[in-house]
């Protein structure tokens, strides 16, 4: 099974084609074919963010669970953590659709597991793709602070312990796999 299989919900066709529509509409416009950026790092991260923007406006699909969230009847206020698990079973669906189409994509993730990373990698590769790799180096501590100041200045909740978990494991993969030849990667630091 393929690794985009894997994280696909079991029911592939869950999410309303008029509410795939509309997350693809949000996703931009691709024009970029058979490119993929996935993107990792501590979030949230202005940088992490604004990469992320910028090269889905060069013509990729910007595949994102917090793109989802707004879609949810769940999503209470401004707790998107309670909805995270849902938002990215309907983005994994997007995703699927888009490598399905050949679309060119821009895929923002953490980045903890090597292993998971290099699947991802390979299955795209199978299907067309060049990837591209690009980490956004944030400091544990920035990231924690700016968690806890987003919380202050917008209301939205993101889990400081939880960033304190990931910890470094975001640059620590990026070290392991940067050297393999079957992507190229660039890194940022804030």
């Amino acid at each position: 099974m393929s690794p985009l299989r894997e994280i696909l919900p079991e029911n592939y066709d869950v999410v309303e084609e008029e509410t795939y529509l509309r997350l693809l509409r949000n996703a931009g416009t691709p024009s970029r074919a058979g490119f993929a950026d996935i993107v990792i790092g501590l979030c949230p991260s202005g940088q992490w963010r604004e990469l992320c923007q910028t090269l889905a406006a060069g013509g990729a699909r910007l595949i994102s669970a917090e793109s989802a969230k707004p879609f949810l009847p769940e999503m209470s206020g401004n707790q998107p953590v309670i909805v995270h698990p849902e938002a990215v079973k309907i983005m994994a669906e997007v995703l699927g659709r888009v490598v399905s189409a050949g679309e060119g994509l821009v895929l923002p993730l953490i980045g903890r597991d090597p292993r998971r990373l290099r699947e991802l990698r390979d299955e795209l590769r199978r299907r067309g793709y060049a990837v591209r790799l690009h980490y956004v180096h944030v400091p544990v501590e920035e990231a924690a602070s700016r968690v806890v100041t987003n919380l202050e200045e917008s209301g939205r909740f993101f889990d400081p312990l939880y960033v304190w978990k990931v910890d470094d494991a975001p640059r620590r993969t990026f070290d392991e796999v940067r050297g393999d030849a079957e992507w190229t990667t660039s890194a940022i630091a804030t």
